[in-house]
């Protein structure tokens, strides 16, 4: 099988991260997808949810994405997991498949200062999405000059004609290519979400803190556009992103 795979905090899951899920599972034709939240990012200091409630918004929202599966393989919060060690480990899990690691232009540009980034496309293929203001041509010098003979380019359509062969031929390689996708995205602020939820519970006191009164809240907007309603119900339900 060739397997996505998508990690990050998830804090919370948005309308950016469906999109991207979707967009790559149908261009290369991927078997399924496996999101992998992270308990205790070795980046971030702002997940302050804890991981069972991310687990829970996730699953709330890919319920009907059959192909979408949750891996717990980073649930320890004790230590930090860092992305080398769980592909690994995954490769370990699934021996006869091709793993495709899902990362944005502003991530790979930065990828030698990741624990062992630079060797994370020896484990497996990496899929690269594009993001405004960065040019893969023009990337960290650090990181094209070790990996620029790996790189694969594709369009952004999902029914390109020109790069079905392409596909075709980075499936049936031995070598773990290096995919970049033109193709942008959102760029949905999840800092962005928090601070709405948080204003609303300011605004309205306990009692009230639900969701019919959420649609009335002059400052919803950006949180109706990027967010499923399932996870604004849960968010509401366990006053997440009150602190």
């Amino acid at each position: 099988m060739h397997i996505g795979i998508l990690g990050g905090s998830f804090n919370p899951l948005h309308n950016d991260h469906i999109e991207l899920l979707n967009y790559i599972y149908k261009k290369l034709s991927l078997d399924r997808f496996i999101l992998i939240p992270n308990a205790l990012p070795p980046h971030k200091t702002t997940c302050h949810v804890s991981f069972n409630d991310r687990v829970n918004m996730i699953n709330k929202t890919v319920e009907n994405l059959p192909y979408i599966t949750v891996s717990m393989v980073e649930q320890d919060d004790s230590i930090p997991h860092y992305s080398f060690d769980t592909i690994s480990e995954l490769k370990q899990q699934f021996k006869n498949d091709s793993l495709y690691f899902c990362m944005g232009m502003d991530s790979f540009n930065y990828l030698d200062k990741w624990y062992r980034g630079l060797h994370i496309p020896d484990l497996c293929n990496l899929v690269i999405t594009d993001r405004t203001g960065y040019d893969i041509e023009k990337s960290n010098s650090a990181v094209i000059e070790k990996l620029s003979d790996r790189i694969v380019k594709l369009e952004g359509k999902i029914d390109d004609l020109s790069d079905l062969e392409i596909i075709r031929e980075i499936k049936n390689s031995e070598q773990p290519k290096i995919i970049y996708l033109k193709k942008e995205f959102t760029d949905i602020s999840s800092s962005k979400i928090r601070t709405v939820f948080k204003d609303f519970y300011q605004k309205y006191s306990n009692s009230l803190q639900n969701f019919e009164n959420f649609k009335e809240f002059d400052s919803n907007y950006y949180v109706m556009q990027n967010l499923p309603e399932s996870i604004t119900r849960y968010i509401l339900e366990n006053r997440l992103y009150a602190d």
